[in-house]
């Protein structure tokens, strides 16, 4: 499935970026850890999911 919504696709690149942080010895995020990473994935799930639940419902409740 492709994403084309821009809000998860800016959530996940942010979970990469603190996700790279963890793997190196100097890190770029200072001021954030392995929490804020949590909450980003956690973030891009909810998102994910619903656009797949409306997209669902969308498509199953065309008008009649």
């Amino acid at each position: 499935m492709y994403v084309d919504n821009e809000n998860i696709k800016q959530r996940a690149k942010r979970a990469v970026w603190l996700g790279n942080d963890e793997t190196h010895y100097v890190r770029t995020w200072i001021d954030k850890d392995i929490k804020d990473l949590k909450l980003l994935i956690k973030l891009t799930v909810g998102w994910i999911e619903h656009a797949i639940i409306t997209e669902l419902l969308i498509a199953d409740m065309q008008k009649q």
